[in-house]
């Protein structure tokens, strides 16, 4: 099980939870998001995890060259691209780790499934696909969750990148959503927050319920 914990913005946040088991941290990059972080902070942030955690950033809509130069100078292990990409912009961005990512509405992944042809056929090899619940007016963190069960449904885990889920998971139910959807990794933001600030207490026990599956 992969854990990522996306959305750090201070060096107190980071320097708090550096100790803790977990595999990527997020830094969001879109300006207009409460968690959002300027690069040179995403740099110092990124410098109080050790090489084994790797370091996803969140683009929303930043044109390609603002994304490879964000890349280069942070560094990041992984680009996590929300918005309205296009396949033209994936493919100008295929050297790079990206993770596509889907927010999954109630016509459930039928555009994602043309996505990903379209990503195979132009030679663009995804790291991963991150589904998230479709709010209006969201990029993602909204804590709102995905239909677990018309997940596990559509998804074709054989023949497509790994999945993230992402999308309300909380401590409470990301033991239940990894049982339901058996996905390769967990991506939460809010749900391991206090009044908007990271919290460790939560972000101790979203780790130990996502792995008890494992156990």
């Amino acid at each position: 099980m992969w854990v990522k914990i996306c959305g750090f913005t201070t060096l107190e946040e980071a320097r708090a939870v550096a100790a803790e088991k977990i595999d990527a941290i997020g830094l969001n990059f879109y300006r207009q998001s409460s968690r959002y972080v300027a690069p040179a902070n995403a740099t110092q942030i990124a410098a109080c995890f050790d090489d084994t955690i790797s370091k996803v950033g969140v683009f929303v809509d930043s044109p390609p060259e603002q994304i490879r130069s964000i890349y280069e100078t942070v560094p990041l292990d992984f680009i996590q691209l929300h918005g309205d990409y296009s396949i033209e912009d994936a493919i100008e961005l295929r050297d790079l780790p990206i993770i596509w990512v889907h927010r999954m509405g109630k016509d459930g992944l039928t555009e994602l499934k043309e996505e990903l042809e379209q990503l195979k056929q132009a030679d663009v090899k995804l790291s991963a696909c991150l589904v998230d619940a479709r709010v209006p007016g969201e990029w993602g963190g909204s804590g709102q969750k995905v239909d677990w069960s018309k997940l596990a449904a559509e998804y074709n885990f054989e023949d497509r990148p790994r999945l993230i889920l992402a999308g309300g998971l909380v401590p409470e139910n990301v033991a239940q959503a990894v049982q339901q959807v058996d996905p390769w990794g967990v991506d939460v933001a809010s749900g391991v927050e206090q009044e908007g600030k990271k919290s460790l207490e939560k972000i101790q026990k979203f780790l130990r319920q996502a792995y008890r599956v494992l156990s």
